[in-house]
C-alpha cells in the first residue's frame, strides 16, 4: 500500500526531548535512570517507553518521507511548542504549515477542521 499524504496536527516530537529531560507532561524523573512507570495523568508510562523515546530518530526518519505533508499546529499550544512543527516543515520535502492563531493543543476550532479535510480531500479524492 502506498500513503499519498500525511497529515501532522501538533505533532509531538517534543516526546523525545521530555524524555531526555526527565519529564512528561505533569511527571518528572531520572532522565539517566528511570523508575518501572511514571503516572501520566491516568495513564502509566513505563520506562522502556522512555528509554525508547529517547533514543527515536524523529526527524532524521520523517524527512526520508516524500508524499504530501499538512501540519497544523496552534500557537497557544503548552504542550507541544510549535517550533517542532516548524522543524518537521523545514525537513519534509514537500510541507506547508499552518499555524492557527490562539489555538491550543486539541484545536476543536473550525479552521482546524476545515484545513484538514481540505487538505485531505484534495489529496486523496
Amino acid at each position: 500500500m502506498s500513503r499519498k499524504c500525511l497529515l501532522q496536527l501538533a505533532p509531538a516530537a517534543v516526546l523525545k526531548d521530555d524524555a531526555l529531560a526527565g519529564q512528561c507532561m505533569n511527571a518528572r524523573y531520572d532522565a539517566s535512570n528511570p523508575p518501572a512507570y511514571v503516572n501520566v495523568f491516568f495513564h502509566k508510562l513505563g520506562r522502556d517507553f522512555i528509554l525508547a523515546a529517547q533514543k527515536l530518530p524523529i526527524y532524521e526518519t520523517s524527512c526520508r518521507y516524500s508524499g504530501k505533508v499538512c501540519l497544523i499546529h496552534g500557537t497557544k499550544d503548552s504542550i507541544v511548542p510549535v517550533s517542532y512543527s516548524e522543524k518537521y516543515n523545514q525537513g519534509y520535502p514537500d510541507s506547508e504549515l499552518h499555524l492557527l492563531e490562539g489555538e491550543g493543543h486539541f484545536m476543536r476550532s473550525r479552521e482546524a477542521r476545515e484545513l484538514s479535510c481540505r487538505f485531505l480531500k484534495e489529496q486523496l479524492l
